[in-house]
């Protein structure tokens, strides 16, 4: 049997969660990735498909050129794929652009800002949906 911690209360500070539900646009997510950078912050930039990663790639070079994006995805080496997650984990990089991998249970306290490219292929809403061109 594993012991099992229950949190009754948010950490001090803690700032609460807010969701933004909209259609891709570029303004939005460049402000976003750098509101998050200034504080000091990281984000997740998760797409559903490995295939997805070099498109969104490009646009992030060009709508945030000034932040360093690393990628993971499930197809890397597993020693690659630690170091990359590990480093980013340690300051290393301002996006992590990944597949849903990262959803196994990162736990990367200074990533406070996560945006999802194509919500519609994780079940989500069509409507609720980050596509870009």
């Amino acid at each position: 049997m594993q012991e099992v911690s229950v949190l009754n209360t948010p950490p001090a500070k803690r700032r609460p969660v807010r969701t933004i539900l909209a259609p891709f646009d570029a303004g939005s997510a460049k402000a976003a990735l750098l509101r998050e950078y200034r504080r000091g912050g990281q984000s997740f930039f998760v797409v559903p498909r490995i295939d997805d990663i070099g498109t969104v790639f490009r646009q992030l070079g060009r709508l945030v050129p000034q932040l360093l994006v690393k990628i993971a995805h499930g197809e890397m080496k597993a020693r690659e794929l630690d170091e990359i997650v590990v480093r980013f984990a340690a300051g290393e990089g301002d996006i992590l652009l990944a597949t849903d991998i990262i959803e196994s249970g990162l736990d990367i306290p200074q990533a406070n800002t996560i945006l999802v490219w194509r919500a519609d292929r994780f079940g989500l809403d069509s409507s609720t949906s980050f596509e870009g061109a």
